[in-house]
């Protein structure tokens, strides 16, 4: 992979040297055309082949690795009426509501989804975009006691579960929106994502897979065993 891109950006210095050099003409844009169409043809599917296997491979070993199966779909993403009717995030609006980088899976009965999503909300009166990583939690059979938190405004609540939470929103922007009701528990941490930057030049270790890059999806797991234990 970094052979691949190293090869391809010194074959453009080349170019660009020799074009400099030589002016531009009819030589050049055919050796332009070429180097399109390397690009297209080969560095840039080698490209995302490499980083649909790098962060197959972080979601299997870290961000994932506490769930029993999980499947992976980078083009689809989570309903949006389910997400906007939990009322994270302000007022939302259905319109240019995008997600993408679906995961669902589950840790023997609880059932976890999460998505990176992007939509329109109102903040203070003001118009804006709320983009960030949705995690939602169903736990069947299980009624939790109701909660909300929306940014960084914090209740008051028992110690373990005041800590996860202020770890769960530690990292994202603003705080976080999490509300707990029913069976399940949503939250939208805002400025994460799933679909974080994989640098295809960047040298993979063990330490670099194993590397948790959202370690929100395990605490948030760690709240609602915390709930099921205070419910039983």
């Amino acid at each position: 992979m970094m052979a691949a891109n190293l090869l391809y950006f010194l074959a453009l210095l080349i170019a660009g040297v020799a074009l400099f050099l030589v002016g531009i003409g009819p030589m050049g844009y055919m050796v332009a055309g070429i180097l399109l169409a390397v690009y297209l043809l080969l560095v840039r599917p080698l490209n995302r082949r490499y980083i649909g296997c790098v962060r197959g491979a972080i979601l299997t070993y870290a961000v994932c690795a506490c769930l029993d199966q999980f499947e992976y779909s980078p083009k689809d993403g989570v309903d949006q009426a389910a997400v906007l009717s939990g009322g994270l995030g302000c007022s939302g609006s259905g319109r240019a509501f995008l997600s993408r980088e679906l995961v669902r899976g589950q840790m023997g009965d609880i059932q976890v989804e999460l998505a990176d999503v992007t939509f329109p909300v109102v903040e203070n009166g003001l118009n804006a975009m709320l983009s960030g990583c949705y995690i939602r939690i169903t736990y069947p059979g299980i009624q939790f006691v109701p909660l909300w938190i929306e940014g960084e405004e914090m209740p008051e609540l028992p110690k373990q579960e005041k800590k996860l939470i202020k770890q769960i929103g530690s990292m994202a922007a603003n705080g976080l929106f999490l509300c707990i009701k029913g069976d399940r528990l949503e939250l939208i941490l805002r400025g994460r994502f799933l679909g974080y930057r994989i640098n295809p030049l960047m040298p993979i270790t063990e330490r670099s897979i194993t590397y948790n890059p959202l370690p929100e999806l395990g605490w948030a797991l760690q709240l609602v065993r915390l709930h099921k234990r205070e419910e039983m």
